[in-house]
C-alpha cells in the first residue's frame, strides 16, 4: 500500500504553495508547488514504501513553522518546527539535522524582534532551543580568555552550550550531549583536554547540584562525574549569576 506515502506527498506540495504564498505572493505559490509535485525525485519519492517520503514532509512542516516564527518573532512556531524535526529524526536520524543551520541563521537574521530575543526567546528562557542569553559580564571574560582555546568553555547539556556560543561566537562543549546523559565526553577525556588546556572555562549551568546528575533516568552520569571532578579540583567563582571554574588554575 503506498496511499500513506501518496498522501504524504500531497501534504508536501500543499506546504510549499503555503510557504512561498507567505514569504512572496499567492501567485507564487502555485509555480512552487508545481515544481515540488513534478520534480523528478520527488514523484519517485513517494511512490515508494521508505522513510524518505516522510522525512521530507516533516522538514517541509518545519521550513513552514520557521517562516511563520521569523514573520512576529513568534517562539510557539519555532517550538512546533523542533518537534517537527525531532520527529524527521525518528524517521531517518541524523539526516533530519540538515536543515538546522540554515533554519537557524534564517531566524536569527530576519525574525522582528531584538537580537537578544531570537537568542532567548521571551525573558531569555524560551527561544532557539531554549537556550538561554549569558549576560555581558560573563560573556566578555569568555571572549577574552576563551579564544586561544579549542573550546572556550564546557557545560553540561547542548541546550547550554548553545547560549553561551551564540553570544560568543566560540566553541563551547555540550558535556553529556543534548540533555546531559550522553557518554561523551567520558572523565578521562575530559581530563586529557583539561591537561592540554583545550577548554578555558567550565562553566556551572545545568549541573543538577554538580555531583548529582540525571543517569538514574537513563544514560551515562560521565557529566555527572566531570561536574564533581571540576568541583573538587578547581576554585569556583561567581560572574553574571553562572558559577564559573577556570580550568587552567587549580
Amino acid at each position: 500500500m503506498l496511499v500513506p506515502q501518496a498522501l504524504m506527498g500531497v501534504a508536501t506540495v500543499a506546504l510549499v504553495h503555503a510557504s512561498a504564498r507567505r514569504l512572496f505572493t499567492p501567485w507564487a505559490g502555485l509555480p512552487a508547488g508545481a515544481v515540488m509535485a513534478l520534480t523528478p525525485v520527488a514523484v519517485l519519492m513517494f511512490r515508494f514504501n521508505n522513510p524518505d517520503a516522510l522525512l521530507v514532509l516533516l522538514l517541509t512542516a518545519a521550513g513552514y513553522c520557521v517562516v511563520r516564527a521569523q514573520e512576529r518573532g513568534a517562539t510557539r512556531w519555532l517550538v512546533l518546527a523542533g518537534a517537527a524535526i525531532g520527529f524527521a529524526f525518528l524517521a531517518k536520524m541524523m539526516q533530519a539535522f540538515l536543515v538546522l543551520p540554515g533554519f537557524a541563521l534564517v531566524y536569527l537574521m530576519t525574525a522582528p524582534v531584538p537580537v537578544r530575543r531570537r537568542i532567548g526567546g521571551r525573558g531569555g528562557g524560551g527561544g532557539l532551543l531554549d537556550a538561554g542569553a549569558p549576560s555581558a559580564e560573563l560573556t566578555a571574560p569568555l571572549k577574552a580568555g576563551g579564544a586561544a582555546c579549542t573550546w572556550a568553555a564546557a557545560t553540561v547539556g547542548s541546550n547550554n552550550a548553545a547560549g553561551y556560543q551564540l553570544a560568543t561566537g566560540l566553541p563551547v562543549m555540550a558535556v553529556g550531549g543534548f540533555n546531559g546523559t550522553d557518554p561523551a565526553p567520558t572523565l578521562e577525556r575530559f581530563q586529557r583536554h583539561v591537561a592540554e588546556g583545550k577548554i578555558r572555562y567550565f562553566l556551572g549551568t545545568g549541573m543538577g547540584g554538580f555531583g548529582r546528575g540525571r543517569a538514574g533516568a537513563g544514560g551515562s552520569d560521565d557529566a555527572a562525574r566531570i561536574a564533581a571532578w571540576v568541583q573538587e579540583n578547581f576554585t569556583a567563582t561567581t560572574v553574571g549569576g553562572v558559577t564559573v571554574f577556570d580550568l587552567t588554575r587549580r
